[in-house]
């Protein structure tokens, strides 16, 4: 439904097509935001910083490749509480319309998510007390991301994402000398972020 609407949205007179001679993209840009990303089940909100490298490689239509960071506190009372450190390789195609002054755009793309869970001390050593677990980890996982934005006098962005992965929260646990548990779990980290940005234009 989000999709139609924003479809509908560039599509309107305030976003027209211009032809190739008159294109208001770069075709090269390094993009740098920041911003937050908002709460899961299981993160609390915080803030992301992003890198990415963008080229139009067809009128109207961007390639873009990007790395996030993203930086958050595990807060539910169904999993230990740590800190996340959330990391992101993307690709994603987006559609542009617009002008100069403003440029609107939608965009879907691929996800490679890389979780990493540290817990304190305190907290390591009480676990393995309570209930013998020696390990927490997230497993990567691939997810998609849709992608709303807007480009003001062709440097400046802001941007609504929705990225819809769901990783497994792996629990070691020991047994005996010799023997470990395993225990695996899906977990559905989906999140919305918005984000500003500055783009560094590297080609014409």
């Amino acid at each position: 439904m989000y999709v139609l609407l924003i479809a509908i949205w560039l599509m309107s007179p305030a976003f027209p097509l211009n032809p190739v001679q008159q294109d208001t993209l770069n075709n090269v840009n390094i993009h740098l935001t920041v911003g937050i990303s908002g709460p899961t089940r299981l993160i609390t909100p915080g803030p992301e910083v992003t890198a990415k490298y963008e080229v139009m490689f067809h009128h109207p239509f961007v390639l873009r490749v990007a790395f996030d960071y993203r930086y958050g506190k595990m807060n539910s009372n169904l999993y230990p509480k740590g800190i996340f450190h959330g990391t992101t390789i993307s690709t994603d195609i987006f559609y542009y319309r617009g002008t100069n002054k403003m440029t609107g755009y939608l965009g879907i793309g691929v996800v490679y998510v890389k979780n990493i869970v540290t817990l304190s001390n305190n907290l390591s050593e009480s676990m393995y007390i309570t209930d013998n677990i020696i390990d927490i980890y997230m497993l990567s996982q691939l997810g998609y991301r849709l992608t709303f934005g807007l480009r003001f006098h062709r440097n400046y962005s802001f941007e609504l994402a929705i990225t819809e992965v769901s990783p497994t929260l792996v629990t070691k646990t020991h047994i005996s000398k010799n023997q470990f548990s395993i225990r695996s779990e899906e977990i559905r980290l989906n999140n919305v972020r918005f984000t500003i940005g500055y783009l560094i234009p590297l080609g014409w």
